[in-house]
């Protein structure tokens, strides 16, 4: 899907938050685009990849590290 196309989609899908939610999707968002990434750059420079259930797995483990460091909004999201 190109790039705009994401940018689209992301962008209807936070304007149908309720705005206190909005900073915690945005928060989340952002994990899940960083953890993509570090799974791109294992696969090229180390060989190794991931399953999706691996993924999924580390990005939950992550969230929660992000909640224990602060990110209060992020973890709204998952209480409501």
């Amino acid at each position: 899907m190109p790039l705009c196309t994401w940018k689209l989609f992301y962008a209807r899908l936070r304007r149908q938050q309720p705005k206190e939610r909005r900073k915690g999707l945005d928060t989340l968002f952002m994990l899940v685009i960083w953890s993509l990434w570090k799974e791109h750059n294992a696969g090229v420079f180390n060989q190794c990849s991931s399953s999706t259930q691996e993924l999924l797995q580390r990005i939950k483990q992550e969230s929660e590290h992000w909640v224990l460091a602060g990110a209060r909004q992020l973890g709204r999201l998952f209480i409501e």
